[in-house]
């Protein structure tokens, strides 16, 4: 499966939200909150706004952990 599978092109320290984390990963909002709950993928919330968020890192270990 990997083989036709590209890695996210993503900046590791770099605050990604959760529409562009869907969007990196191909996956709907239900399916990353079922990730996030699981622990396949950590959220943070960012200080400014307090709104959720994903690291890069994380995106892409989610990535290698589900595909």
């Amino acid at each position: 499966m990997l083989e036709n599978m590209h890695k996210p092109i993503v900046e590791e320290t770099e605050l990604y939200t959760i529409s562009q984390t869907c969007e990196i990963l191909g996956i709907d909002r239900r399916t990353l909150c079922r990730y996030t709950a699981a622990g396949a993928i950590l959220c943070h919330r960012r200080i400014a706004d307090n709104r959720i968020v994903y690291f890069g890192r994380d995106i892409v270990k989610c990535y290698y952990s589900v595909y």
